[in-house]
């Protein structure tokens, strides 16, 4: 862009102006200005765009997302039977249906 060297143009002509004394010098002092001020100003813009310097890193960023949750479950099955009067329970892993198979076993009381 040129608008560097334009304000610096601008600038060091208004500031030439200000230091003659009289009409023709102030013109000189202004010209002279402008020229300086313009070439500073060029000066400045070319040392940044030589020193700028850019560095691309690629970057990999992960991130873990903990979630919770509630499920409901069968881990067993409490089954109550009655035999001759008496309530058992027990528990099992498979569903028994409506009816279950019981062993009985008898023992002579002495």
């Amino acid at each position: 862009s040129n608008t560097p060297g334009i304000l610096g143009a601008i600038i060091g002509g208004a500031i030439g102006n200000e230091l003659g004394n009289h009409k023709s010098s102030q013109r000189v002092g202004a010209a002279v200005g402008a020229v300086l001020g313009h070439s500073v100003a060029r000066d400045i813009m070319n040392q940044n765009q030589g020193s700028t310097v850019r560095e691309v890193e690629t970057v990999e960023r992960c991130e873990t997302i903990y979630q919770s949750y509630e499920e409901e479950r069968i881990v067993g099955y409490n089954v109550t039977y009655n035999y001759n009067g008496q309530d058992y329970t027990i528990r099992t892993d498979e569903d028994p249906g409506d009816q279950i198979r019981v062993r009985v076993s008898v023992q002579p009381i002495l």
